[in-house]
């Protein structure tokens, strides 16, 4: 090669070398600039996820403050609840203290007029029978009228007063005609029991 072609091959790479890097330069800007703006972009981005972070943040805070408020009443509904239960426990007791009391009474006072009416009916103007042939028992009936063509058992009732168990047995004896007379002796040579039929 040639002092000249030699010259002109290093003017022409040095040419394409400043070419080369002022093409570079204004790319470097050009890309700087793109830098920049994708930068200034995801700035902006970063903002507005800020401000919409907030803004959720907020509600959020919003929506927390609304739960506890509406928890709180609940919570003061359901104690009030409570206490008006207790107050209703309360009275329900009480009233049930005051009937039960009252049913004793009444019972203790039904109890007391059956007595009375057991002891006085043979001496009412109602008495069918002779008042003095009658013969108090207590149980398992009230007594036995005795009179000359017949012997009644009697059970006396007051009020809405009704059979029990036992005096419906005994009643159902009497219907079925189990009614026997004995004698029951006590001698010197001992006891004897004489069923008549």
């Amino acid at each position: 090669m040639t002092l000249g072609e030699i010259i002109v091959a290093f003017v022409v790479v040095s040419l394409f070398s400043l070419f080369w890097f002022f093409l570079s330069k204004k790319k470097d800007k050009e890309a700087k600039k793109i830098f920049e703006e994708k930068v200034k972009l995801l700035e902006e981005q970063i903002l507005e996820q800020k401000v919409g972070i907030g803004r959720l943040v907020e509600e959020y805070k919003q929506k927390q403050f609304a739960w506890d408020d509406q928890i709180a009443r609940k919570e003061f509904e359901l104690q009030q609840l409570q206490k008006d239960n207790e107050q209703h426990i309360i009275k329900d007791q009480l009233l049930q203290e005051k009937y039960d009391k009252e049913l004793h009474f009444r019972k203790s006072s039904e109890v007391r007029l059956g007595k009375i009416g057991e002891n006085l009916a043979p001496f009412l103007n109602g008495w069918p029978w002779v008042a003095r042939q009658f013969r108090f028992l207590g149980n398992p009936v009230d007594g036995i009228q005795f009179n000359d063509d017949e012997i009644i058992f009697v059970e006396i009732k007051t009020g809405n007063a009704r059979l029990s168990k036992g005096q419906k047995n005994t009643k159902e004896l009497i219907k079925a005609g189990k009614v026997s007379f004995v004698t029951f002796k006590i001698t010197d040579d001992g006891i004897n029991l004489i069923k008549e039929n």
